[in-house]
């Protein structure tokens, strides 16, 4: 039997014979929040139940009013052009049937109230822990206003965002998980993680299973890395006091990157990515779209394939922008900052394989050695590391890469 199966099914099975007879004790439940999330609601939370189809109704026209359909379209485009996606696959729809397959409770962020579909408070293991989520939600939002932070306004690919939402996903599954006396540590040495994953609250895992691998890890990231981010916040600390301590430091300061997710002594000792800026403008271009891609989303680029991970390891910082050109084409333009040259030129080499595997990029040496330029598929592509910088250009127009090139200023 797998080790997911071997965890899971005693639970099914009492929760059968528990179900008919018991009802969700709501206060001992939040009483249970306080003790195990080492931090209290400043302010009383209602819980409503509602019917089956007015609970749905709820959760589309929250998603229809929260979301913004031209940052879709854009991280639509940048999926496409870093290969995590073709372009046959609809982000637009996979983020539609994601959100609206989350099920089982649900924090409102707009009116500060948790919703329960009918049947769900029935006092069942599974329930409780849906429930427990979405009351820690709840918490995160009374304690950092965490849904008016400027990171989360963000795209859903960009790293500062990708690293909050893990900070607090992987907070909120956490103590589901020991609510459930469940470890945290069976999400990582699972064989079966999909039997664990779906009963995680947004998980929508029937949906997921048809992503690319790349958006499903864009997807589970928060769950995943955000419960190891916490577990390791707490691993080996003792006393009582100094959780809270650690749990408070934790609202007041969220992490900022995924480096501090994946590394979490890097967080706890007040490591911070390095600003990077872009100063290259192509001609008669304005831009469609800037953000971060961070070390996580490299990860995805560059996996063991292509180079080891210690080397992802020393990511500082990075910034991307897609400028839109005049009268039409795109312009792909990417500066990151790594802890040595090694590191960097590793993750040159690093990409310059992934791009070749992925789009059939024919690179050539260019000016010396000072870069590699290339065309794949029906774009062109351009690489060049200096001390601990990469460059990274990808454009449709080959007028827009030869005019980057000819100027002979590639930062």
């Amino acid at each position: 039997m797998k080790k997911g199966l071997f965890y899971i099914l005693p639970a099914v099975f009492l929760m059968t014979l528990w179900t008919q007879y018991h009802q969700l004790d709501l206060t001992d439940l939040m009483d249970t929040i306080r003790e195990e999330g080492l931090m209290d609601f400043s302010e009383q939370v209602s819980v409503n139940v509602l019917p089956e189809p007015s609970y749905r109704k709820v959760i589309e026209d929250f998603y229809r009013d929260n979301r913004n359909p031209q940052l879709a379209g854009k991280e639509q485009i940048l999926l496409e052009w870093l290969g995590y996606a073709g372009k046959e696959f609809d982000w637009v729809g996979a983020r539609r049937d994601v959100y609206e397959h989350q099920l089982k409770s649900f924090y409102h962020s707009d009116n500060k109230e948790v919703l329960v579909p009918e049947g769900q408070m029935e006092g069942n293991l599974f329930n409780r822990m849906y429930l427990a989520h979405a009351l820690r939600e709840a918490i995160w939002d009374q304690k950092t206003r965490i849904f008016q932070n400027p990171h989360f306004q963000l795209s859903d690919l960009d790293d500062r965002k990708l690293a909050l939402v893990a900070a607090y996903q992987g907070d909120c599954t956490y103590l589901m998980l020991k609510i459930a006396d469940f470890s945290p540590e069976m999400m990582r040495h699972s064989d079966d993680s999909d039997t664990l994953l779906s009963y995680l609250p947004r998980s929508g895992l029937a949906t997921m299973r048809r992503f690319p691998d790349a958006v499903q890890s864009l997807f589970l990231m928060p769950y995943f890395q955000g419960v190891d981010f916490i577990n390791h916040l707490f691993d080996g600390v003792k006393r009582k006091n100094k959780k809270i301590k650690r749990m408070e430091f934790l609202f007041s300061q969220p992490p900022v990157c995924t480096s501090h997710i994946l590394h979490p002594e890097k967080y706890l000792e007040g490591w911070m990515p390095e600003s990077v800026d872009i100063h290259y403008l192509p001609a008669e271009a304005e831009v469609f779209h800037s953000g971060t891609i961070g070390e996580f989303s490299w990860g995805l680029m560059i996996d063991g394939r292509d180079t080891k991970g210690e080397y992802l390891e020393q990511w500082k910082g990075d910034q991307f922008t897609i400028y839109r050109c005049r009268p039409q084409g795109l312009f792909f333009f990417s500066k990151s900052s790594w802890m040595s040259g090694e590191g960097c030129r590793e993750i040159t080499r690093g990409l310059r394989r992934y791009l070749t595997r992925r789009f059939g990029v024919e690179f050539r040496k260019g000016d010396g050695g000072r870069f590699i330029a290339g065309r794949g598929g029906d774009r062109y592509w351009f690489l060049a590391s200096r001390d601990r910088r990469l460059v990274f250009v990808c454009t449709d127009r080959r007028d827009l890469i030869n005019t980057f090139i000819n100027g002979g200023k590639y930062d």
